[in-house]
Order: C-alpha cells, then sequence, then structure tokens
C-alpha cells in the first residue's frame, strides 16, 4: 500500500514539473532570448546566472541588452544599458508602468518606494516628492546648477576611489505576468 502511495505521488509530481515545463517553454516563446531556465527554479541555482549584479554583463554580452531571466517560474526581462532603460521607461511607460511584484519586494519594502508600490500611492508619492523639491528650488535655474556641480564632484569623487567607472551599467528588471 505504501508503495502505491509512493508511486502515485511520484507520478504526480513527474506531471507537475511537466507541466510546468510546459508552461514555461509556451511564455519563452514570446520573450527575449535568455539563459534556458530549470523547470520550477528557472535560473535560481544556475552558476552563470546568480548573482545578477555581477553576471549582467556576460548575459548582455552574450544575449544583447534585453534578455530574460527566470526567477522560479517567474520570468524577469532585464533591461541593461542606459538607451535602453529610457526608451523603456520613458517612450515606452504605458508598457512597463503596470508591471507585478514578485511577493518578497512587497514583503520587504512594504509598498513604501517608488518602484514597489501601486499605482494610487506611487502618483500621491510622486506628488509629494515635486511639491517637496519645487519648495527646495527645483525648476529654477540656480538650483538646476547647483545639484549638476554637486553631482559631478560626486562622480569625481567616486572615480578618485577607483571603486566604479564613471561609465556605470545602468540596468533594470521587470517581471512578465
Amino acid at each position: 500500500m505504501e508503495l502505491a502511495w509512493a508511486g502515485a505521488l511520484l507520478l504526480l509530481s513527474i506531471i507537475f514539473t511537466l507541466i510546468s515545463s510546459f508552461r514555461m517553454y509556451k511564455k519563452k516563446g514570446q520573450l527575449p532570448p535568455g539563459p534556458t531556465p530549470w523547470p520550477i527554479l528557472g535560473n535560481l541555482f544556475q552558476r552563470d546566472v546568480l548573482p545578477l549584479n555581477k553576471s549582467f554583463k556576460k548575459l548582455t554580452a552574450k544575449y544583447g541588452p534585453i534578455f530574460t531571466v527566470w526567477i522560479g517560474s517567474k520570468p524577469m526581462v532585464a533591461l541593461c544599458g542606459y538607451e535602453v532603460v529610457k526608451d523603456a521607461l520613458i517612450n515606452q511607460a504605458e508598457e512597463f508602468g503596470a508591471r507585478t511584484l514578485m511577493p518578497l519586494n512587497r514583503r520587504v519594502f512594504q509598498n513604501k518606494g517608488f518602484d514597489t508600490t501601486d499605482e494610487r500611492k506611487w502618483k500621491e508619492l510622486r506628488r509629494f516628492t515635486l511639491s517637496t523639491l519645487r519648495d527646495f528650488g527645483m525648476g529654477k535655474k540656480r538650483m538646476s546648477e547647483r545639484v549638476q556641480e554637486e553631482a559631478l564632484c560626486l562622480v569625481e569623487e567616486i572615480a578618485a576611489k577607483k571603486r566604479f567607472s564613471k561609465e556605470t551599467e545602468h540596468c533594470s528588471l521587470t517581471q512578465e505576468s
């Protein structure tokens, strides 16, 4: 009897793995190229993918500035490079504006950041931020010059310590639902 239960459990897990693999590969055809994911785990335990911050350059060289990485069974589209991120977030804001978030992000950030909140809260945060920045002189030429001067000093200081180059990579991740 126990052997029958073990066999049934094994059969169910194989069927579940096959169904999830089929669904994953069905989605994969509609997404940018990327490393081949494992069923259920995605790219989580592949040596060339994690940690993401170190592997983005390798993945960009192999797949181009737009590629897909699977976190579990969820596809994440990575955008690497200033021009690609700018094009996605500014010129194609409608497509990238309402992306879903992973439950871990919601739990860690508690919907309090610009990139982890829903649309209503995001608009409220944006309105507050813009009004506060206007109170401090944003949009006025003298403030703009001061901010640019401080930013240049910061970049020079970071470059002097040789921790980063002046041509730092710009990357963004978005999750396909």
